[in-house]
């Protein structure tokens, strides 16, 4: 493992599909996961985010200053704290009552970046109040399908964490989800879907432990291909051919007078409709005029 300290950021996917899920098996083992990484290095970071069909929630950690050496704890002590604050956290969130099957993925990706953006520029700012760390990366634990008016805000979250240098790694919990699967691949990061919970150790220890130095050395198990085939706005169906708004480009399978997403009106699509009208309405006055003109020609 490389020597350098890292920052792993985990955004857990709180739809109502958790439901039919094992929540606390999920949230054990993803414990585990967080706690193998701070084992890896004494100067490395964990933080985690909960998002849901209303909001993103702040979990851990609750505080974002750097202790003090009176404050350090030893490392079973630090995963005990930290076992605490998670599951105090998520079982919280599930008690207020998760109705929704999507959740809103995009913001919670942007959040996390936001946070992987602080802890890493603070190398070169100076800010000592703030934990530094030479790498940063975003981990997904999914279990709901894209929505197609994330794509925009999830496409923009993914070209950004890839300017950053943030891998984004995805895992799915028995759906599928397509647009964080392009937004891992787009990264450089990795994507698994798992289709039972009790499996879900297994994956996190063995693919997404590693960080981006690691990865290099090992070689991937998983699947390579990638669903890039777009999903359209007005339906949310996957199409492979269709209509993009210039501004916002979303993605339609059907021709539209104004974008319902950026609300821009399409001048030339309008003009189009407008020349459509004036024709057949010229059309429709000159055939009255010739059944007038037959009507009132005198009979052989």
């Amino acid at each position: 493992m490389s020597s350098r300290a890292a920052l792993v950021v985990a955004v857990v996917d709180l739809s109502s599909r958790w439901q039919t899920l094992d929540l606390n098996t999920a949230m054990d083992h993803l414990i585990v996961f967080l706690n193998a990484h701070l084992a890896l290095n004494a100067e490395n970071q964990v933080a985690v985010l909960a998002t849901s069909a209303s909001q993103t929630h702040y979990i851990y950690p609750k505080t974002r200053t750097v202790p003090s050496a009176a404050e350090r704890v030893s490392m079973p002590e630090a995963c005990n704290h930290l076992q605490a604050i998670i599951k105090e956290g998520i079982s919280n969130i599930a008690e207020q009552g998760v109705s929704s099957a999507r959740t809103r993925l995009a913001p919670a990706l942007s959040k996390a970046l936001c946070y992987c953006n602080k802890h890493t520029r603070t190398q070169q700012q100076g800010d000592t109040s703030i934990a530094k760390v030479d790498t940063a990366r975003v981990f997904v634990l999914s279990t709901s399908q894209e929505a197609s008016d994330e794509h925009v805000p999830a496409m923009n979250a993914a070209f950004a964490a890839k300017k950053q240098g943030v891998l984004v790694d995805v895992c799915s919990l028995g759906v599928r989800n397509s647009l964080l699967e392009q937004t891992a691949d787009l990264t450089g990061g990795r994507h698994r879907l798992v289709n039972d919970t009790s499996d879900l150790l297994q994956h996190l220890l063995c693919t997404f432990t590693g960080d981006a130095t690691t990865r290099a050395s090992l070689q991937d198990g998983g699947t390579k291909t990638v669903n890039y085939q777009a999903t359209c706005h007005c339906h949310g169906k996957s199409v492979s051919q269709g209509l993009v708004c210039s501004v916002c480009l979303s993605i339609f399978c059907q021709p539209k007078v104004a974008c319902p997403a950026c609300r821009t009106v399409f001048a030339k699509l309008k003009k189009t409709k407008k020349k459509a009208g004036k024709r057949a309405v010229e059309k429709g006055s000159n055939a009255s005029s010739k059944k007038a003109s037959r009507a009132g020609s005198p009979r052989a």
